[in-house]
C-alpha cells in the first residue's frame, strides 16, 4: 500500500450572478474603482475599502452584494452622500429603517448591541443604501421611498452612475477557480498494487541515503572516480563487449539444451568474431529503446519492450550514478560564480567526457543483452514449452539483475 500526496491546497469554485457582477464591474471602472477578490482578506469580515484608496476587497464566494455594499462606501467620500442623506429628515429615519433589515426575522434582543450600533453608523448606512439598492430595491423601495426617490434622481443626474439603475439579476451564472491552504499537504488516496508494480514504484521513489550531506559528498566523489575509471578507461565499453559475446556464447549453450541448434550455431558463430555481438548487440538494443520510448516505432519489438516494463528495468542510466555537474558548472557560469565555476570544471569535464560510453553506448548494450534473453524466452512460450508467465517475469526480472 502506498499514499499519494498533493499541493497543499485545496481547489474551490465560486458562481455568481453574470449580469449583476458585469454592471458592477462597469459601475467600478467608470468610478476609477479597483476591486481584488481573495479567499482570505484578514479576519471574518466580507470586504473592506478605505477612504483615499480606490481599491475595493471582496472575500471569495461571497454574494455580488458585498462588492456594492464597498461601492458603496467609495461613492459616499467621492460625492458626499452622507452630508446630503444622515442628518436630514424624512431620510435619516429611512435608512435607519433600511439598514435594520440586515437583521430582519430576529428578535432585537437577538441581536449583538454592537452589531446593531455598527450599521447604524453614517458610512453604513450609505453603504447598506448601495447594496439594498442591487441586492432588495423592492424592500428599498418600500421602507425608504422618499430616499429612494432621491436615489434614483441622483443617479441620473450623473452618467458614471448609469449601471446601477441598470443592474437586474439573470438566470445566467459566471464561474470562477481559486484555492484553498489545506495547512499541510493533501492526501490524494491510498493505493494498493499487485507486488510486480509495486516493485518498479518502490525502485523508483527510494530516496535511500540521498539528501544527507555526508553521504551526497561521498557519492558525489564516487561516482567522479568511476566515470574516470569506467568511462575515460574505456573500460566499461570492453566489459560490456565482452559481456555481449558472453551473453551470446549462454545463450548458445541454452539453445542446445532446448534443441535449436541452428539458432546455437549462429549465436556461437557472433561471438568468435568478437565484433559481431557488441555490435549486434547495440543496434537491438537501440531499437529496443527507440521502441521503448515511441511505442509503435519498431513494432516487431514490441514485446521485448514489454517486457523490459515487465522485468523493472530502467533504460537509462539511474540518476543515483549521475552528479549533475555539468548542469552545475554552467549554472555557476551563468550567475557570474567564479568559485563555483573553477570547483566544478574538473568534475564536469569527466562527466561530458564519460557521457557517450556511460549514458549512451552501455545502456543501449545492456538493454540489447536484455533483449537476446527475452527474445528466446519469448520464443519458447509461443512453442508452449513449460515456461509460464510468471517464470518469465521472474526470468527477465533476472536479466537484470546480472
Amino acid at each position: 500500500m502506498f499514499t499519494v500526496y498533493g499541493p497543499p491546497t485545496i481547489p474551490v469554485k465560486e458562481y455568481y450572478d453574470q449580469a449583476v457582477w458585469d454592471k458592477l464591474s462597469n459601475l467600478a471602472d467608470n468610478l476609477g474603482i479597483k476591486h481584488e477578490r481573495d479567499i482570505s482578506i484578514g479576519g471574518t469580515r466580507l470586504g473592506y475599502t478605505s477612504q483615499g484608496d480606490d481599491t475595493v476587497f471582496t472575500r471569495f464566494a461571497t454574494p455580488e452584494a458585498v462588492i456594492a455594499h464597498e461601492i458603496g462606501h467609495q461613492m459616499d467620500w467621492k460625492y458626499g452622500l452622507r452630508g446630503k442623506l444622515v442628518k436630514q429628515s424624512p431620510y435619516r429615519e429611512e435608512l435607519r429603517d433600511l439598514v435594520d433589515l440586515k437583521w430582519e426575522g430576529s428578535e432585537k434582543e437577538d441581536v449583538p448591541k454592537s452589531f446593531r450600533q455598527k450599521i447604524r453608523k453614517g458610512e453604513e448606512k450609505m453603504a447598506t443604501m448601495i447594496e439594498a439598492l442591487v441586492q432588495a430595491p423592492e424592500k428599498f423601495q418600500k421602507v425608504a421611498p422618499k430616499t429612494w426617490e432621491f436615489l434614483q434622481g441622483f443617479i441620473a443626474s450623473h452618467p458614471e452612475l448609469r449601471p446601477l439603475l441598470e443592474t437586474k439579476p439573470s438566470m445566467v451564472y459566471g464561474q470562477r477557480s481559486s484555492e484553498v491552504s489545506a495547512g499541510g499537504l493533501v492526501i490524494r488516496g491510498k493505493y494498493y498494487a499487485p507486488k510486480e508494480v509495486a516493485d518498479v514504484m518502490d525502485r523508483f521513489l527510494s530516496p535511500g541515503l540521498r539528501g544527507g550531506l555526508a553521504y551526497d559528498i561521498m557519492r558525489n566523489a564516487g561516482n567522479m572516480l568511476n566515470q574516470a575509471q569506467l568511462g575515460l578507461s574505456a573500460f566499461h565499453l570492453m566489459f560490456t563487449s565482452m559481456d555481449a559475446s558472453t551473453s551470446d556464447l549462454a545463450l548458445g549453450i541454452e539453445k542446445v539444451t532446448h534443441g535449436d541448434v541452428k539458432g546455437a550455431a549462429r549465436l556461437t558463430a557472433r561471438a568468435a568474431t568478437l565484433v559481431g555481438s557488441p555490435i549486434g548487440t547495440y543496434l537491438k538494443g537501440n531499437r529496443v529503446l527507440a521502441e521503448y520510448m515511441n511505442p509503435g516505432k519498431y513494432k516487431e519489438l514490441s514485446a521485448l519492450a514489454d517486457a523490459v516494463a515487465q522485468g523493472g528495468g530502467r533504460v537509462q542510466m539511474d540518476k543515483f550514478y549521475k552528479s549533475d555537474n555539468v548542469q552545475a558548472f554552467w549554472k555557476a557560469w551563468k550567475e557570474g560564480n567564479w568559485a563555483g565555476v573553477g570547483l566544478r570544471a574538473i568534475p564536469a569535464a569527466l562527466e561530458k567526457a564519460a557521457a557517450p560510453i556511460m549514458e549512451h553506448i552501455v545502456p543501449r548494450m545492456k538493454l540489447g543483452v536484455f533483449a537476446n534473453m527475452a527474445q528466446d524466452i519469448l520464443a519458447r512460450i509461443a512453442r508452449k514449452t513449460p515456461h509460464t508467465k510468471k517464470s518469465t517475469k521472474h526470468s527477465t526480472k533476472r536479466g537484470f539483475c546480472r
